[in-house]
């Protein structure tokens, strides 16, 4: 704006303002119409919403507008006459504030007013909550300068100054417990500001927890719904970090239409993402907040009809549908599950973070974090062994490192996950020998990358000589991330002194067990070995635990166990039928094929793709070299003489681990099949 002001000959443009609801779009526009008036030029205010949405209504509006600045149209045909004749001595801005409400005369505004401007001294400020493509195709002329302003919520630093501008001397913990409560909307930080101020005999921190105070911002963005029925759909979103078509109407219980989407799709406060819709992140968090607190029932209503809907994808659906439906099922059940909150908090939204990969320029800042973690959970002679390794791993590994950075893009958490194999296993057990003994087994530290599923827990760590860091609900969000890359077939351990920590972890559903030694132990904290077993096909019923515990939180914790069989399988048939497995027609004619829940061809199909490896889960029953000793006796037809000296085995060895695979195998089809007949 000081730029086309200050121009000696300023080329027309037009400055497309457009943001959240509530950002500030107007106090914006406001502002700047203050401004040019007070250097010279000619301002005119239009309100999209006021007056007759006709070319001919937007004609009298701007003549109106004209008056009120001085301009009279005298002898002119029209105002927008009277405009380009003013041009000549001076210069205009036009404001147009709720532009999506000109939607009807786009196509007008186009052609007739920006088509035809003058080439010089004219400005359009238009404002929007969104512009969609067919607005962007109206703004986009030739000739005509556009320039995109996308207006964001507060940064840290902005909104902590804004707070001490406004309330000067305010206890530190309640300056950073506004902002992150706000999230850095402006509308938000102010109207607490003022809630605050007001109320000075009222300790600040009851503000935070006023119901009121969330239903007041919600209801900002909630008067854009012209259509009164998608309410229920922002409500599913609300509940969701992103959600398809498909998902949204099976939560609001009734199907959609194209044109429905589309409404949705022009609100402020919803974004287009990549798989679908999503609410913007203050938004989400205000509106989950209000209708926690005004509707719980009906919230928990919609939380287990979207569940009903996801574990049906997720036992049905394709590989890709699959993957998006355990996300947004752990989104549903960690935003209600209750637990406990002293170590981490795994329902809270930060929004002046955000994740990012790993960079060799974090790593000193990595190193200051580590530093303070391993005083406080390390004995001291082995805090250098720490420092070494977060140096290797970051060489090596550097996309097993998350990082959550502040609005300065300084890391400020990270957490190490790494999913066990050949190489990580080496580094982990040539740093951590006791802690791979206590909870790894050889054979997952001999695994292929391809075929790893088990992730081990390093650390996570966050910035504590920073005041201004929430630790609890940043470890939340590393914790958070972890679970998410859990699946069917995966497994996750680590050992955890930290009684807070294993207390999170029992809520979770993980397993707690004592260490087979003490070489684990910080001092008087004992360490025990924690761990979350979901092979066998078992993150629908892992959700399905978390869910109950959710609607009954008043039962006593029980760890979510390993798979168990319901159905059997007998060593003798499966081996028969293995032996069949290349021959069809005597394969159809095996015991075990009259046994099973699927048709013949698939049966084959499910036994093939374990052999070869493209069914991970079959290794949390065997070690690669099982299955690679399977596959070569039974799909690659190897005899047992070859088979012993392309695997450098006795002829005794060669049957006892052929035995040892082939009970393996049948434990693991015991359990596929439990998990099909259940579902």
């Amino acid at each position: 704006m000081k730029e086309w002001i200050a121009e000696g000959r300023a080329p027309t443009t037009l400055l497309a303002v457009s943001g959240l609801g509530g950002i500030g779009k107007t106090a914006l526009l406001r502002y700047w119409y203050q401004s040019v008036r007070t250097q010279g030029a000619v301002a005119l205010w239009i309100d999209g919403r006021a007056g007759v949405r006709t070319p001919q209504g937007f004609l009298d509006h701007l003549s109106t507008a004209g008056v009120l600045a001085g301009i009279s149209v005298g002898e002119e045909p029209s105002a927008w006459h009277a405009v380009v004749r003013v041009l000549q001595e001076r210069r205009v801005c036009v404001f147009i504030d709720n532009f999506e409400s000109l939607s009807a005369i786009e196509e007008w505004l186009s052609h007739v007013l920006w088509g035809n401007s003058p080439e010089e001294n004219l400005l359009w400020v238009v404002a929007a909550r969104t512009f969609s493509m067919r607005s962007w195709s109206a703004l986009n002329q030739p000739g005509l300068r556009v320039v995109p302003v996308k207006l964001d919520v507060l940064d840290a630093n902005d909104a902590y100054q804004l707070v001490d501008q406004v309330l000067p001397g305010l206890e530190p913990d309640m300056r950073r417990q506004m902002v992150d409560n706000t999230g850095g909307h402006p509308l938000a930080l102010t109207l607490l500001l003022d809630l605050v101020r007001e109320g000075q005999d009222t300790p600040a921190a009851l503000t935070l927890r006023d119901p009121e105070f969330y239903h007041q911002i919600t209801l900002q963005w909630l008067r854009e719904l012209v259509n009164e029925a998608l309410y229920p759909a922002i409500e599913v979103l609300a509940l969701l970090d992103s959600a398809n078509e498909e998902t949204i109407s099976a939560g609001v219980g009734y199907t959609l239409s194209p044109q429905d989407f589309a409404e949705l799709a022009q609100l402020s406060f919803v974004q287009q993402v990549e798989d679908g819709m999503a609410l913007h992140d203050v938004a989400r968090t205000y509106l989950l907040r209000d209708l926690q607190r005004r509707r719980p029932g009906h919230i928990e209503m919609l939380r287990r009809r979207l569940a009903s809907h996801l574990l049906e994808i997720l036992r049905t659906g394709t590989g890709a549908q699959r993957l998006a439906a355990a996300s947004r099922l752990l989104t549903v059940v960690l935003d209600a599950l209750p637990m406990p909150q002293n170590y981490a908090d795994l329902s809270t939204n930060v929004f002046p973070y955000a994740f990012s990969p790993y960079q060799a320029s974090d790593l000193p800042q990595l190193q200051l974090m580590l530093e303070d973690w391993a005083k406080a959970y390390v004995l001291p002679r082995q805090r250098q062994l720490y420092q070494d390794f977060l140096t290797e791993f970051a060489e090596r590994f550097p996309q097993d490192i998350r990082v959550i950075r502040n609005t300065a893009n300084v890391a400020v958490a990270a957490s190490f996950f790494c999913l066990v194999h050949r190489a990580t296993g080496e580094l982990l057990t040539r740093y951590f020998p006791d802690e791979t003994r206590e909870c790894l087994t050889p054979a997952e530290l001999q695994r292929e990358p391809e075929q790893a599923s088990t992730y081990y827990a390093i650390l996570v760590c966050v910035d504590m000589r920073n005041p201004g860091i929430p630790v609890v609900d940043l470890t939340g969000l590393l914790i958070r991330s972890g679970l998410g890359l859990l699946g069917n077939g995966t497994r996750v351990t680590l050992v955890a002194t930290n009684p807070g920590l294993k207390q999170l972890l029992a809520a979770l559903g993980f397993s707690i067990t004592a260490t087979k030694t003490r070489n684990c132990d910080v001092d008087d904290l004992r360490a025990e070995v924690c761990t979350l077993d979901l092979s066998g096909g078992r993150y629908a019923d892992w959700i399905e635990y978390l869910l109950q515990r959710v609607e009954s939180p008043e039962n006593p914790l029980e760890a979510f166990m390993p798979a168990k069989a319901t159905q059997s399988v007998e060593v003798r048939e499966l081996r028969a039928v293995l032996s069949a497995l290349t021959r069809p027609g005597q394969f159809q004619r095996t015991a075990l094929t009259q046994k099973v829940p699927w048709d013949i061809e698939e049966f084959r199909v499910v036994l093939t793709r374990a052999l070869t490896g493209r069914d991970p889960t079959v290794l949390s029953y065997m070690s690669q070299e099982h299955l690679e000793l399977l596959r070569m006796t039974y799909l690659e037809d190897v005899n047992s003489v070859q088979a012993c000296l392309a695997l450098n085995l006795s002829r005794a060895s060669y049957f006892r681990r052929l035995r040892e695979a082939v009970q393996g195998l049948a434990y693991w089809l015991a359990i596929f099949m439990s998990a099909v007949e259940k579902s």
